[in-house]
């Protein structure tokens, strides 16, 4: 994966860190300077509970008396008798069990160099499982297998909000009539001949603000973030539509991860 995950140091296992629910940075920082890493994960466990909750259902069914009655009927004018049993009712009792595992904790990840949080969520989960018969109780997984389980799902949780991913970002054309035609080939997939249009419109008329930001989205979408930086500023200098400040805002926040990035990436 991303990380390399450093061995667990024995002279924190038993460590009293703290005795409350209040995190104090400065002190975990110390701790994961002392252990050499560059990220600490470390949190507070609020609820680490399972339970199977055992009863009897009752269902009303069928059942056979062993006792006839005589039943007449017609049959071509012909009248005819038969025995028919009599039913009678039972209440059946039918063992169920519901098994329950429910997790809840705060996860910090801090950075020890500088003593500030990369991430921090309250992740937590619950599961249920139920059967009906002793046969299917039986066969329910147990207690321990499900925190286990639940346990691992949240780590994945926390783990993924923290390690960089790339996130879908629906990006926003404007249109004039200069720039129409490269709108619709820019929904066609045709990006190469869409900003040759808008590269066409801006040169024509500098002040064309709609066709500087379409430009601006055109190399976004090649993630070629520098140049679509550039464009959403010119576009922003011609018009303050808040459009144009949220794209420039967008990239500029992904220009300044990729910068942390590749300084993390360097110190691996």
């Amino acid at each position: 994966g991303f990380f390399d995950v450093a061995p667990r140091i024995n002279r924190y296992d038993s460590m009293p860190i703290t005795t409350s629910p209040i995190v104090i940075p400065e002190f975990m920082a110390k701790v994961g300077r002392s252990a050499g890493v560059d990220l600490l994960i470390f949190g507070i466990v609020n609820t680490y509970d399972s339970r199977t909750v055992h009863e009897i259902k009752k269902e009303e069914k069928d059942a056979h008396t062993g006792n006839y009655r005589t039943e007449y009927y017609s049959e071509n004018g012909v009248q005819k008798s038969r025995q028919v049993e009599i039913i009678g009712k039972k209440i059946e009792e039918i063992p169920t069990a519901r098994r329950q595992a429910a997790i809840s904790f705060k996860a910090y990840a801090l950075k020890p160099k500088d003593g500030k949080y990369a991430g921090k969520d309250l992740i937590e989960d619950m599961k249920t499982v139920s059967a009906e018969g002793q046969f299917d109780i039986n066969r329910l997984p147990s207690e321990q297998y499900m925190l286990s389980e639940l346990t691992d799902k949240l780590a994945d949780v926390f783990v993924a909000n923290i390690t960089p991913h790339e996130v879908t970002e629906y990006l926003k054309l404007e249109s004039n009539k200069a720039c129409r035609a490269g709108v619709k080939l820019a929904k066609k997939n045709d990006w190469a001949g869409a900003m040759e249009i808008w590269e066409t419109a801006a040169n024509a008329n500098p002040g064309d603000h709609i066709a500087i930001y379409n430009l601006g989205v055109g190399y976004e979408f090649q993630r070629d973030y520098e140049k679509a930086r550039d464009q959403y500023r010119i576009a922003m200098k011609l018009s303050n539509k808040p459009l144009y400040n949220e794209a420039w805002v967008r990239v500029h926040d992904i220009i300044q991860q990729d910068v942390k990035l590749k300084i993390q990436l360097k110190g691996h």
